[in-house]
């Protein structure tokens, strides 16, 4: 196990790993796309998406399950592919039991069919 993966992962939302996939100019985790073991964060919400995309050069972190807005505090931060994006970082947006942290220009340098450790604390 990565050292970085063990350290922080200490009363974490979720530590598993994921498979990439393709669709569009995403690659990552997504509907239709990619795989991740577990599914779920241990508060029972779903890791929906977890994705580079290179046309709009942002990557996002999607969680869904809510019942209500969470907050931008729900986060403290995503680490994949031994990179780390803080939630403060990101623009939030919540929707329909979906909430979504966002970091513009930047990626977690996914490429297809890699196998990525993920942190979400």
């Amino acid at each position: 196990m990565h050292a970085l993966f063990a350290a922080c992962m200490g009363r974490g939302k979720y530590a598993g790993s994921m498979t990439a996939g393709t669709s569009g100019s995403n690659t990552g985790l997504g509907s239709g796309y990619g795989s991740r073991t577990p599914t779920t964060l241990v508060d029972g919400k779903t890791l929906a998406i977890l994705s580079d995309d290179s046309f709009n050069a942002n990557c996002s972190l999607r969680v869904s399950g809510f019942g209500a807005d969470p907050g931008t505090g729900y986060l403290t931060y995503v680490l994949a592919n031994g990179v780390l994006k803080p939630g403060s970082g990101a623009s939030y947006s919540y929707s329909g039991g979906n909430a979504t942290w966002t970091w513009a220009a930047q990626s977690f340098g996914f490429a297809n069919t890699g196998v990525y450790s993920v942190v979400i604390k």
